[in-house]
């Protein structure tokens, strides 16, 4: 509590000190003067222009002029009863405006100002000389005026073009549109500062603009390092009539690489010009983007000039992409198309934009087959080969070797070395093969040994195995068989049939498959058998064997459900038929 009322007090006292500081101040104020000055000069009424003379009588020290209310500088010293300055009306709108005058002291403290007096500001206003009315000057002109005093502010479409405050009057003027234009001019003083006076009238003009065209560049990338492959390039053009013509080639930033570089007066059509890739000092630019400009030019009146230009982008590039290793050496590949590595397809890794190529030779180096494919941006690039010749004819099986390259859109080439490729006259056949096993070979497995069983004994069978099934809740028994099949170059389907019979039909039986990779049997759909005591052979269904062969071994189940309370099969024999493919 003892803080909060220190506080307070301190801020009572800080209160105090301001109110006791604001009472001095303003007991130490200067009163202004209580008399009012006479106005001289000009008279009420007048018309001036430029320069024009104030003057007023007065009592005081000094004496404020007041243009249209507004303070005209700073207070003028009284001289013999008298004061005295001048209002400069270069920038002031023409027209009506008011003139008072105050008596001052010297702090200055200024009291109530005479009455004031009406003048009119009658200046002459500039004269635009160019353009003229109706003339025709290209996207670059000079505006050219004349004014009795001050400086002159142009405009072009009512834009401020620009300001000069010193005769003669004149302002540059880039970048000008195709099409109509109106200039003008108003008067402003020297500094520039005032603007507002009178405007000249406005001279309408036409801008021309000569239209080129670039019609073709090629190649659009220069590698201009002598080796035959882009070292030049052709810029392909068309003018609309005759024209006078010269290129130049810049940088991004618009320094001048080459040129310019005239063509004379070329007439209208096409055209073209060969550029070396060379600057002006017959040396090669650094790599990078540059624009190849097409410009042209007409005299018109006087020293105006219509002029055009076209551009078209250009690369400089004398860097070959660089590239890494193919892959594919020592591959075997079987072109006969059956799905089976009927493609080569080797790759390599470019770091920018290029075509690759895939050379296929003989072991002496002869060029037997060359394909190539673009590649936008860096990154794997693959080249596919079918085994087929330029006569589309299969190559014979044998022994070859490859190559990849690149080549950028400059020329530049990059290749690595010879690798070697096993073509082989191989090709797919289809074979299907069959084993039967004994029902009892299986391995056995239930869910609920109180109300399933497998059995030999109780089988119609000497090798067969009777399941039986008689839970209440949904349960199964099955006998799983892993039969050994060929070796295969790829296998296609299984069957599963098993041979048995059943105690009272109807009964329910179905087929089962293991895939190796989830670990899992996939079930077929159930077969109804509707036969009692009678061996026959139930066709339990295909599955793709994709996934389903490991170890040149298939697993397969017979499996005994309960669907209706009690469910039964004699197992004969377990049949399994595998549809397979082999190179031969």
């Amino acid at each position: 509590m003892q803080l909060f009322r220190s506080r307070l007090f301190r801020a009572s006292a800080a209160v105090a000190i301001g109110s006791m500081a604001s009472v001095g101040l303003s007991g130490l104020a200067f009163a202004a003067p209580g008399t009012t000055p006479t106005l001289t000069a000009p008279t009420n009424g007048a018309s001036v222009t430029g320069d024009v003379a104030l003057s007023a009588t007065s009592t005081a020290t000094t004496v404020q002029f007041l243009v249209d209310g507004v303070d005209l500088g700073s207070p003028v010293a009284v001289s013999t009863g008298s004061a005295a300055t001048s209002w400069p009306t270069d920038g002031v709108a023409n027209g009506s405006h008011t003139i008072a005058a105050a008596d001052c002291d010297s702090v200055p403290s200024c009291g109530t100002p005479s009455a004031s007096v009406s003048v009119t500001v009658a200046n002459v206003a500039p004269v635009l000389t160019s353009p003229t009315a109706s003339e025709t000057v290209g996207t670059a002109t000079t505006l050219t005026a004349t004014a009795s005093e001050g400086g002159v502010e142009f405009f072009v479409d009512g834009v401020a073009a620009g300001f000069d405050g010193t005769a003669p009057f004149t302002q540059s003027v880039t970048g000008l549109t195709e099409g109509g234009h109106t200039a003008g001019a108003q008067a402003c003083n020297t500094a520039g500062t005032a603007c507002a006076g009178p405007t000249s009238s406005g001279a309408s003009f036409t801008v021309q603009v000569l239209h080129p065209t670039i019609t073709g560049l090629s190649p659009t990338g220069v590698s201009p390092n002598g080796d035959g492959r882009d070292d030049a390039t052709k810029l392909s053009f068309s003018l609309p009539d005759s024209e006078s013509t010269s290129y130049s080639v810049v940088t991004t930033l618009g320094a001048v690489v080459r040129g310019p570089v005239s063509l004379g007066v070329l007439g209208a059509g096409a055209h073209s010009v060969i550029w070396n890739g060379l600057d002006n000092g017959s040396h090669r630019p650094a790599d990078g983007v540059y624009n190849i400009q097409l410009n042209t030019y007409r005299h018109l009146t006087g020293s105006e000039l219509a002029t055009g230009q076209a551009t078209r982008g250009v690369r400089i590039d004398d860097t070959p992409v660089s590239i890494s290793g193919a892959s594919g050496n020592g591959t075997t590949f079987y072109p006969y198309p059956d799905t089976y590595g009927d493609t080569f397809a080797p790759h390599i890794t470019i770091g920018d934009t290029a075509t690759v190529y895939l050379d296929i030779l003989s072991t002496k180096g002869s060029l037997i087959r060359r394909l190539g494919a673009y590649h936008s941006g860096g990154g794997v690039a693959t080249v596919t080969w079918n085994g087929r010749l330029s006569n589309n004819a299969f190559a014979p099986a044998g022994t070859y070797l490859f190559r990849m390259w690149a080549e950028d859109t400059a020329g530049n080439r990059a290749v690595t070395g010879n690798y070697t490729l096993h073509v082989s006259a191989k090709r797919l056949v289809s074979k299907s093969w069959t084993k039967q096993v004994n029902g009892n070979t299986g391995a056995f497995f239930t869910n609920d040994t109180s109300c399933t069983g497998a059995s030999n004994a109780q089988s119609t069978f000497v090798s067969g195995e009777w399941l039986a099934n008689i839970c209440s809740a949904p349960s199964v028994v099955y006998g799983e068989y892993s039969i050994a099949v060929p070796g295969a170059t790829r296998y296609s389907t299984i069957d599963l049939k098993t041979y048995g019979n059943t105690i009272s039909a109807p009964e329910h039986i179905y087929g089962a498959w293991l895939n190796y990779a989830p670990d899992a049997f996939t079930v077929g759909g159930y077969r109804l058998i509707a036969h009692n005591d009678s061996n026959a052979w139930v066709d339990l269904g295909t599955v793709s064997a994709s996934g389903r062969v490991s170890g040149n071994h298939v697993d397969v189940a017979v499996v005994v459900p309960n669907l209706d309370g009690q469910e039964d099969f004699d197992i004969g024999y377990v049949a399994v038929t595998i549809h397979y493919q082999v190179l031969q």
